[in-house]
């Protein structure tokens, strides 16, 4: 039942499945295990050992009720490889709840849900990843790794393809034992996010960098983006540049409006937002369905602690990491947004 409901059949759906299946009893054993097979399988691929029933008793092929039908030595099961989808496994089990109540069968129906839920986990994505700095988040078609590395320094693996996010060496940070970037995005072009040396550590052929424009004409080389820029980047990410900027009397000058940006990366559907240098400004109103946000958090160049939660409670990401700490207090950031649902995740390496 709790299966049927998560996969939103019907009992309908479910007698349909169990009326075809006694259907096919009556077919001969090589057409009965096919059409089994197609099924079960939804036809869909499905590349693992599924279950079909090759024979089944005349009980079981002619009464509708479970409770009369007998297991025989002519009911057998054997593999069959069909497809590349691990979902059929699921569908085998609802077939089988039409023989549930017959007490051998029971113990099988139970055998085949738990090689679904076995086969689920084996082929679900994991990361390989065990650094305590590093959060690993599923996305389609695999994880997404994003390393805190130091401060305002940041780095997001998806699929091998590698994204650094303001690399900047030193601090915390040691570029040399990290892989090379196939994108380098540069907020702006202080020099706790900017370092043209620490940019040619991570360069390789095909390396493409994307900055704010005093950044690039800095550097020399790379592409501009202005806020409200756009670019999708390869198949399953994009990066958008967001307004980052002060906003309180006296700090205008640490970051205008204008010059900055923050990114906004979607990564194999994941929605990733970086702020970059800004304090709580209003264009966080726009940003919708945040999977995870990395919000500055170092008054007075940055957000104070209330202006981070704030901030945060307009944004609503599933997970807040406050970044660019200095000596913030980051746990009263946490603390200030207990009860809202925002997964806050805390890293000593971002000070």
């Amino acid at each position: 039942t709790k299966m049927a409901s998560s996969r939103r059949l019907s009992a309908s759906s479910l007698e349909a499945w169990s009326f075809r299946a006694r259907q096919t009893a009556q077919m001969p054993t090589y057409a009965k295990a096919k059409r089994m097979a197609n099924i079960w399988a939804g036809s869909r691929p499905a590349l693992i050992s599924t279950f079909v029933l090759t024979k089944v008793t005349p009980q079981m092929a002619t009464t509708s009720r479970a409770r009369a039908w007998k297991p025989s030595r002519d009911l057998f099961i054997s593999p069959f490889i069909y497809g590349h989808k691990y979902s059929a496994f699921s569908k085998i089990c609802f077939n089988f709840v039409w023989i549930y109540k017959t007490t051998t069968m029971k113990y099988l129906a139970l055998l085949c849900a738990l090689a679904a839920s076995v086969t689920v986990a084996a082929c679900a994505p994991k990361s390989e990843n065990t650094d305590p700095n590093v959060e690993s988040f599923k996305a389609k078609g695999g994880m997404v790794d994003i390393n805190c590395i130091s401060h305002g320094s940041i780095s997001v693996t998806y699929k091998d393809y590698v994204i650094h996010i303001d690399p900047v060496n030193g601090r915390n940070a040691d570029y040399s034992s990290l892989p090379k970037a196939d994108l380098i995005l540069i907020t702006h072009e202080h020099g706790d996010h900017l370092s043209q040396q620490t940019i040619e550590m991570l360069t390789k052929d095909g390396t493409r960098l994307i900055a704010n424009g005093k950044s690039q004409a800095q550097l020399g080389f790379g592409e501009v983006m202005a806020n409200g820029g756009s670019a999708d980047i390869i198949k399953g990410i994009k990066v958008d540049a967001t307004p980052a900027y002060n906003t309180t009397e006296g700090r205008e000058q640490f970051h205008p409006k204008g010059n900055g940006n923050g990114y906004l990366l979607t990564v194999g559907g994941l929605r990733i937002f970086v702020s970059g240098d800004s304090e709580d400004i209003e264009e966080y109103a726009q940003l919708k369905d945040i999977d995870v946000a990395f919000l500055s958090a170092n008054q007075p160049y940055t957000m104070t602690v209330e202006q981070c939660i704030h901030a945060a409670k307009v944004i609503n990401p599933k997970v807040l990491v406050p970044y660019h700490l200095g000596n913030t207090d980051m746990q009263a950031i946490k603390d200030g947004l207990e009860g809202t649902g925002i997964d806050v995740r805390l890293h000593e390496s971002l000070r």
